[in-house]
């Protein structure tokens, strides 16, 4: 994924060692493994334009493909999120030099 490669600078990262219980770990190809980017992020439904402000996690390693972690300060299923719906992540940040 291009959010790997580090060129939209993250808000902030998370080192492997400050996870508890993580199983993830460097490996060939993958020499972060288990390390954290997080971006602030807008995430809005897209049948209605609501918008929840929110965090994009990244793990390096993860399993999770192109699929992005979305966690917020409060519940987002209960604010209308459910399985299926479409929505938007607009991730803000800036671009580092190539």
């Amino acid at each position: 994924m291009e959010l790997d490669r580090s060129w939209f600078a993250p808000e902030f990262e998370i080192l492997r060692l400050q996870f508890g219980n993580n199983l993830l770990g460097p490996r060939p190809g993958v020499p972060r493994g288990g390390d954290a980017q997080v971006w602030r992020a807008m995430l809005s439904l897209a049948d209605t334009g609501t918008r929840h402000e929110c965090w994009v996690l990244r793990r390096f390693g993860s399993q999770v493909g192109e699929q992005l972690e979305c966690v917020a300060g409060r519940r987002l299923r209960g604010a209308g999120i459910e399985e299926g719906k479409r929505v938007r992540v607009t991730l803000q940040g800036t671009w580092r030099d190539a």
